[in-house]
């Protein structure tokens, strides 16, 4: 999975450092892919799913685990389609209601860099697809 956005953000470390108001980025991937990411990822922190639509690539969630329930982030991941030959998606993290800048920029970093992250399970799955043969040359 790739990601571009602009000339801001390089790497998942330099996403760290970002405010935002708002996110959009770029992801190449395979649409399934991203979409059950999104949702494990969302899942990861805490977020409990309140609405699915796969057709319309949308997420809804909500997390009361930052203070109490007049705190609670509500949050909808959408998914764009940019270009269908190259399976190139825009990500959107939209915030359903008012949270300060600086909530809703950790939440987005975090969102962020456990989006374009490969998990251990990732990881192996790779290793296994890696057919390692010794064959010698006569």
């Amino acid at each position: 999975m790739t990601y571009k956005n602009g000339n801001y953000i390089k790497n998942a470390n330099n996403a760290k450092a970002y405010l935002f108001k708002s996110s959009e980025i770029e992801v190449e991937a395979d649409y399934s892919y991203l979409f059950n990411k999104s949702y494990r990822v969302l899942k990861s922190m805490n977020y409990q799913i309140e609405e699915v639509n796969r057709h319309e690539g949308t997420l809804e969630a909500c997390n009361i685990h930052l203070g109490g329930i007049d705190e609670a982030s509500r949050l909808k991941i959408k998914l764009e389609e940019v270009e269908k030959l190259k399976k190139i998606y825009k990500v959107k993290i939209e915030f359903m209601n008012k949270v300060t800048l600086p909530q809703s920029s950790k939440i987005t970093n975090r969102f962020l860099n456990l989006l374009i992250s490969k998990t251990k399970e990732e990881d192996k799955k790779v290793e296994r697809k890696i057919d390692i043969t010794t064959d010698e040359m006569d």
